[in-house]
């Protein structure tokens, strides 16, 4: 995410944005998800070991997961017209336009 802010950081250092499963977040202190995190980084030669947290900030944002049965039925529905990503945010998206889909949910009969 560095090239997103190059102007507002210097250029010795890089912004990382993680993201923590919800089960680990809501039962872990931050501050051992934070040196969790470094020390994988770490580990995986993403960062030097030399390199120091300089500012760090949580954001929860919710997740709506669609049972995987449902996309595959979708995709059989649609004859493989709807093919949709696994992304919560983007099924969520699509469950909101349901109405606009109703014939393709609903329907074994697909029209051409």
């Amino acid at each position: 995410m560095t090239s997103h802010v190059t102007k507002k950081i210097l250029p010795t250092e890089k912004l990382i944005c993680v993201g923590i499963h919800a089960d680990k977040y809501h039962s872990t202190d931050q501050q051992v998800i934070l040196n969790e995190v470094i020390g994988r980084l770490k580990n995986r030669k993403l960062i030097e070991e030399n390199a120091d947290l300089i500012q760090s900030e949580f954001n929860v944002y919710p997740s709506y997961y669609t049972d995987p049965n449902h996309l595959t039925e979708i995709n059989a529905r649609s004859q493989g017209r709807i093919q949709v990503l696994r992304s919560t945010n983007f099924t969520y998206s699509f469950y909101n336009q349901k109405t606009r889909y109703r014939e393709l949910l609903t329907s074994d009969t697909q029209k051409a």
